[in-house]
C-alpha cells in the first residue's frame, strides 16, 4: 500500500494506491489518528489507485468513520472500484458515503458544513 495525503479546498485526501493489507493497518491508524488529532472532521479517501482492501481492516476505517462522525465530520470514499464495493456490499460493511468524483464530494462536504 502506497498512501499520500494532500488537501484540496483545506479537506485532506488520503489517496490509497495498491492492495491494503492487513499489515499496513498501523500506518492507516497512525494516519487518522494524526488527522484526529489535528481537529481535523472531515476526511476524504480516494480509491482510484486501489485494487484491494483486506476484509479486516474494514472494521477499523468503520471506527474511524464513527469517531469523525462523533466530531460532526465524515470519513468519505471517492473513486471506489465495482470490485472494492461488491467487498463493501458483500461483507455488510457499507456505511459509507460514495461520490463519483472530487467535485460531487467537495458539494456534500460544504453542504453538511454549512448544516444543509
Amino acid at each position: 500500500m502506497k498512501t499520500m495525503l494532500k488537501r484540496v479546498e483545506g479537506i485532506p485526501f488520503v489517496n490509497l494506491a495498491g492492495e491494503v493489507k492487513e499489515e499496513d493497518a498501523g500506518e492507516l491508524c497512525a494516519l487518522f489518528e494524526g488527522l484526529l488529532s489535528a481537529n481535523e472532521v472531515n476526511v476524504v479517501v480516494n480509491l482510484a489507485s486501489c485494487n484491494h482492501i483486506q476484509i479486516p481492516l474494514i472494521p477499523e476505517l468503520i471506527e474511524f468513520k464513527r469517531r469523525f462522525h462523533e466530531r460532526g465530520g465524515d470519513i468519505k470514499l471517492i473513486n471506489v472500484s465495482d470490485y472494492i464495493n461488491s467487498l463493501l456490499s458483500l461483507y455488510g460493511f457499507h456505511p459509507f458515503d460514495i461520490y463519483p468524483s472530487r467535485r460531487a464530494v467537495l458539494k456534500s462536504i460544504a453542504r453538511m458544513t454549512a448544516g444543509g
